[in-house]
């Protein structure tokens, strides 16, 4: 599975990052006018690396926050913009140009300045890793070779209680604010009156109209 599986996803250690200051820089940047950027150019940028060479308007080799997060991860600078749009304080603000659709990222000015102002911070979970040493014997000789693996937590997260009502039944004696079940047989024996009724009201009306 690769440590992909739920079974090692639930076991991973996550440790929490503060990237205010990141996110300030990356939306004042944003603010102004000289530079539009969809998510995924915003995430090349800041990762140092080359941008489609068929995107027109201003270079971004000046940009303030260009290869700003270099050393990071394109998951963690992900999780970082989806945390800023989560909180509501940016979003992707739809553009069309020359028949084609945009999604560009768009700062929220005043919702931004009160989160800030109120001592709010930008926090990512991202899981923890470690280095480990391995010695391989080859023909070569030995090799010491270095491997990142995910840090796993020595007990699993408490499981979700199973809810005391169980599926299928709705007991109005032990739940009172329960919903009472509808009698089955009495609501399939009107259902099939209301069908009769309404096929006899059809058929007379269509032999009425032959006549």
């Amino acid at each position: 599975c690769r440590e992909m599986c739920d079974n090692c996803l639930l076991r991973r250690r996550f440790v929490e990052k503060d990237c205010t200051e990141e996110a300030m820089k990356i939306m004042e940047c944003l603010m102004s006018d000289n530079f539009r950027l969809t998510r995924k150019q915003l995430v090349m940028c800041l990762l140092g690396r080359a941008l489609e060479k068929k995107r027109k308007g201003p270079s971004l080799d000046d940009i303030p926050i260009r290869a700003m997060l270099k050393g990071w991860k394109p998951e963690e600078v992900e999780s970082m913009i989806k945390e800023i749009m989560f909180q509501n304080l940016a979003y992707e603000k739809p553009i069309s140009q020359f028949g084609f659709m945009n999604f560009y990222l768009e700062v929220r000015v005043r919702i931004t300045k009160t989160y800030f102002n109120q001592g709010n911070r930008i926090k990512i979970r991202i899981p923890q890793t470690e280095v480990i040493k391995r010695t391989q014997t080859g023909e070569d000789g030995k090799e010491e070779k270095t491997k990142r693996v995910y840090v796993k937590q020595t007990t699993l997260p408490e499981k979700i209680s199973p809810s005391p009502l169980p599926l299928g039944k709705l007991e109005s004696e032990e739940h009172p604010d329960a919903r009472q079940n509808i009698p089955t047989s009495d609501f399939l024996h009107s259902y099939q009156s209301f069908a009769k009724s309404v096929r006899k009201s059809d058929e007379t009306n269509v032999g009425g109209g032959n006549m």
